[in-house]
């Protein structure tokens, strides 16, 4: 199932119950545009349903923050912009310190290196997100 707006509902519900910038997971959703129980590209553990790739998503990008903070010593946020910093987006895509990365580069289950463009695209994604 392609990426919805009207989907933006349901995520500004799930990112705000996670304590997490809503317009990154509607960046991911949008990066990932998986098919049905697929959408947020969760293929780790079993999430079968919109709302459980939606949580497990969110409640990845709420640990990611707090490893950046431990791993990285750097803020995930620019206050100055209101938004998440390219790093963060670019740790939080492919890994770096402490994590492995939401789309790993080489990843087993990339055959075809989709995970090459994930940074790129979630970076742009989100940018415009936050401009729109």
């Amino acid at each position: 199932m392609s990426y919805n707006p009207a989907e933006d509902f349901d995520i500004k519900a799930v990112a705000t119950q996670h304590g997490i910038d809503w317009r990154l997971l509607k960046a991911l959703r949008q990066a990932e545009n998986g098919s049905a129980g697929r959408e947020f590209g969760v293929l780790a553990v079993s999430a079968r349903t919109w709302t459980e790739q939606a949580e497990v998503a969110a409640r990845t990008i709420r640990h990611t923050i707090g490893r950046y903070w431990q791993h990285v010593k750097a803020d995930p946020w620019d206050d100055q912009v209101g938004a998440h910093t390219g790093d963060f987006l670019r740790y939080f895509s492919v890994g770096g310190p402490g994590y492995a990365g939401y789309a790993p580069l080489g990843a087993d289950n990339d055959p075809t290196q989709l995970n090459d463009h994930h940074a790129a695209n979630l970076l742009r994604l989100y940018g415009s997100a936050c401009d729109g």
